[in-house]
């Protein structure tokens, strides 16, 4: 699978895959997201009528206490 997988909100961030390269996928039209925000995918959900739950507070183990007790457990 390696170099066939896309992302693609966040595939100008990463290095082309072989989809794009080959002419399969139009890269122009995919994006370019980074980052922890939500506005530009709530934006397209909203665009395409999705319906979606509300975000949540992030990843578990960006909370350093969370992350340090996971740490010490999988010791």
């Amino acid at each position: 699978l390696k170099g066939l997988i896309l992302r693609p909100l966040s595939a100008h961030r990463l290095p082309p895959t072989i989809p794009e390269e080959q002419g399969w996928i139009a890269r122009e039209k995919l994006l370019g997201i980074v980052g922890r925000g939500r506005n530009t995918q709530i934006e397209l959900a909203q665009h395409w009528g999705l319906t979606y739950p509300g975000p949540g507070g992030g990843c578990l183990l960006t909370m350093q206490d969370y992350s340090r007790r996971l740490s010490e457990l999988l010791k």
